[in-house]
């Protein structure tokens, strides 16, 4: 068994999001937003957006979920690290909570529910992570 325990520094974005199923790529070039992330496979279009910029996409949503807010691991992380995402989502699944994971070339993305926001901080605090929040947020 490998032991890769990492102290990681983490953001809690200050802003609303939602992930949604399209039935159409979109250009997002021009939105602007703390976090925007469009998947295409050959499945499905997903879209993970605050919830102001995906009401002017309504008519292309099959599918929604929202309020969910997102934990930034507020650090670039080397693609041959082990186990990150691992430590994270063990920590909230011990607490029982659920997570959307999201990972971009620099960094990872929690993206958890809103109404189990405060208590995922509180959960990676106790685990030695250390969280930085918007004053609202707290």
């Amino acid at each position: 068994m490998i032991n890769n325990k990492h102290q990681l520094n983490l953001l809690a974005l200050d802003v609303e999001l939602v992930i949604a199923k399209l039935s159409a790529p979109i250009d997002i070039t021009q939105c602007k937003s703390e976090l925007i992330s469009l998947s295409l496979t050959n499945d499905e279009i997903s879209l993970i957006a605050p919830t102001e910029i995906l009401e002017s996409f309504s008519d292309i949503i099959l599918e929604k979920s929202s309020y969910w807010r997102a934990l930034k691991v507020n650090q670039v992380l080397d693609l041959n690290m082990i186990g990150v995402m691992s430590q994270l989502s063990q920590c909230l699944a011990e607490h029982t909570i659920s997570l959307f994971a999201l990972s971009t070339f620099n960094t990872d993305y929690l993206l958890v529910s809103s109404s189990n926001f405060q208590k995922a901080i509180k959960a990676l605090e106790t685990e030695g992570h250390n969280v930085e929040t918007p004053k609202a947020s707290r």
